[in-house]
């Protein structure tokens, strides 16, 4: 899918330029507001003219991408405050008396500030539907399979998030935000040999009880018939527990879309009911580990579709076949170490290093030791040699 949006760059600056395609389905009022808009949480909006064309600006200086962002891991903690975000973003539109479709979810072009780490969201208040846009629900499905959690941590919390997404078609932010204020009270459940047997009944694994304090949110299971009440025994040698393969959940879950990845026998997420049977204890699929997430920055060479892996943290690319990393042998425009791609803190910068004929990002041309800050879709030219920038 082709991007939406371009990339301009004016000096230190970048920005990101969204170009109307439908004028008279913009919501003025909208725009007005959020041009003079003082909140973090909003990206603020200015309007451009160019060639005849009407659109929108956002300033993306000294900013990653969410994408770039969770490339590291995460806790209990930031994941509950980047969810909190994601609500605040919601209930500040509607406190203004904007249309909460107009918020653009897409992990490529979410924002986060280099130095204070504040997320920010693109508003593009155009009343038709923008390709990449996806649903909170689709969002938040794409979300919590991007981010690395810490392994040290208990991840059950998460599964208690699953479950809502895939038994809820359409997430309401009222409920979800309800949930995740559930969540940031209960404390990190800590794990314990237990034994639990079901009177009257053949034995049933449940997980071990959560902080007492927890609040039920309004979705919670019903609780179980008394014919087969639980007794739960503390203290005593766990017995063996046999896991069992998640079913196939109904076509259009969470669970059942193929991106999440395989579950294997120590994974367990749902009974057929709907209800979590056991304590996640996967390190595959859904709940991958940081070394298994990280997106892979290439560049694409335009002539012949190469991708280039930018696997070093300091990676060269020129005409030397000793000196630089990507060698480009068949074009003598090219300087002998032309250009210079840094990884620093999950994202790529590239500077020119003294070329014969320049390096452009986005038809702009790099001067001195100035750094430029590559994302996706980022236009490179090596001289007349062509490349595009992409995280696969």
């Amino acid at each position: 899918m082709d991007t939406i949006f371009e990339i301009k760059n004016h000096g230190l600056e970048n920005f990101l330029l969204y170009w109307v395609q439908e004028e008279q389905k913009v919501e003025h009022k909208a725009v007005e507001i959020l041009k003079d808009n003082p909140s973090t949480i909003v990206e603020t909006l200015e309007e451009v003219q160019e060639d005849g064309k009407y659109g929108f600006q956002y300033n993306i200086a000294y900013k990653a991408t969410l994408r770039k962002y969770l490339m590291q891991t995460m806790g209990k903690e930031e994941v509950l405050k980047l969810l909190g975000t994601i609500i605040e973003a919601y209930k500040l539109l509607k406190s203004k008396g904007i249309d909460e479709k107009y918020l653009y979810l897409n992990l490529d072009y979410i924002f986060v500030d280099f130095v204070t780490r504040d997320i920010s969201f693109l508003c593009i208040p155009e009343d038709r539907k923008l390709d990449g846009n996806k649903s909170l629900r689709e969002f938040l499905k794409d979300l919590l399979m991007s981010i690395a959690y810490k392994e040290e941590e208990d991840i059950y919390y998460i599964a208690k998030l699953v479950v809502y997404i895939s038994n809820n078609r359409s997430i309401e932010v009222e409920n979800f935000e309800e949930l995740v204020l559930t969540l940031k009270e209960a404390k990190i459940r800590q794990s314990q040999p237990q034994v639990t047997v079901a009177t009257g009944a053949a034995p049933i694994p449940v997980a071990a009880p959560v902080s007492s304090g927890m609040m039920k949110p309004a979705f919670a299971a019903p609780p179980m018939p008394h014919s087969m009440r639980e007794e739960t025994i503390q203290g005593s040698q766990p017995k063996p527990i046999k896991l069992e393969a998640a079913k196939p959940a109904p076509s259009g879950s969470l669970i059942a879309n193929s991106q999440i990845g395989e579950h294997d026998e120590t994974t367990v997420l749902m009974s057929p009911s709907g209800t979590l049977k056991e304590p996640l204890k996967a390190k595959r699929g859904l709940f991958q580990r940081s070394s298994e997430k990280k997106p892979t920055p290439v560049l694409i060479r335009m002539k012949n579709q190469e991708k280039i892996i930018i696997n070093k943290n300091v990676f060269r690319i020129g005409k030397s076949k000793t000196d630089a990393d990507y060698t480009v042998e068949d074009n003598v425009a090219i300087s002998r170490v032309h250009a210079i791609i840094h990884k620093r803190d999950g994202a790529c910068y590239i500077r020119d290093n003294d070329s014969t004929n320049n390096t452009y990002v986005n038809g702009n041309i790099l001067k001195g030791d100035n750094e430029q800050l590559l994302i996706k879709g980022t236009k490179v030219s090596l001289a007349d040699e062509e490349f595009i920038f992409d995280l696969v």
